[in-house]
C-alpha cells in the first residue's frame, strides 16, 4: 500500500485539516479540527466499480449510540454543525484535487458514515439543506444516511430522532438524485444487539 502525506494549508474558518494521507493513489484520508479543538475523521475515495467517488464525512464528535464491541469512537462531545459538516466537504474536495484525483470529474455520493449517529444530530435537516445547495454547483450521485436507528434515552431524543427522520423523507421527497437510509444492525440476533 503507498502512502504519501498531503501538504498544504486546508482550512476554514470552522475547520483546519491537521494531517492528511493519500493511500494507494486513490483514498484521501484526513483528520480535520474544529474551531474548539475537537478532531474528528474523514475521507474521499472510490465506491464500488469506481463508477462514483464518496465523501465520507462524520456527523459529531464521538457518537451518542456507546455501540460496545462494534466501534472504537470516543464518547459523545457534541453535534457538528451543518456548516462544519458541508466544509468537510469542501476541505475533502481541496485535498483530493490538491492530491491530483480530479474530483470535479467524478459522480460524488455523500455518506454519513463516518464518527456519530446522524438521527440524534440536532442540526440534520439543515445538513439536508446544505447538501441540496452543494448539489447544485457538484455532479452528486446519492446521499446515504447510515444510522444505528437508536433507541432514544430521553423525551429529548425521541423528538430529535422524529424530527430527522421526517426530515430524511422530506429531503427525499425533493432532492432530485437518490437518497439511501442504511440502518446498521450489529447483529441479527435481538438479545445480542440489546447488549451493543
Amino acid at each position: 500500500m503507498s502512502r504519501r502525506v498531503i501538504t498544504g494549508n486546508f482550512s476554514t474558518s470552522n475547520l483546519h485539516v491537521t494531517h492528511a494521507v493519500l493511500f494507494d493513489r486513490l483514498i484521501v484520508h484526513a483528520v480535520m479540527r474544529t474551531s474548539d479543538g475537537n478532531d474528528f475523521v474523514c475521507s474521499y475515495g472510490p465506491g464500488h466499480k469506481r463508477l462514483k467517488w464518496v465523501l465520507a464525512v462524520a456527523t459529531q464528535i464521538g457518537c451518542a449510540v456507546r455501540c460496545r464491541e462494534i466501534c472504537n469512537v470516543p464518547r459523545f462531545l457534541r453535534d457538528l454543525s451543518a456548516i462544519e459538516i458541508r466544509d468537510q466537504l469542501h476541505l475533502l474536495l481541496e485535498l483530493a484535487h490538491s492530491a491530483g484525483l480530479q474530483p470535479d470529474r467524478k459522480m460524488l455520493k455523500i455518506a454519513m458514515v463516518k464518527e456519530g449517529e446522524p438521527l440524534l444530530n440536532r442540526h440534520l435537516p439543515e445538513l439536508l439543506d446544505a447538501i441540496g445547495l452543494f448539489s447544485s454547483s457538484h455532479e452528486l450521485l446519492t446521499v446515504k444516511v447510515s444510522t444505528t436507528l437508536p433507541l432514544p434515552q430521553s423525551e429529548e431524543e425521541k423528538t430529535i430522532i422524529d424530527r430527522n427522520i421526517g426530515s430524511i423523507f422530506s429531503f427525499a421527497g425533493e432532492f432530485p438524485r437518490n437518497l439511501q437510509l442504511q440502518v446498521s444492525l450489529g447483529s441479527t440476533d435481538e438479545e445480542y444487539r440489546r447488549t451493543l
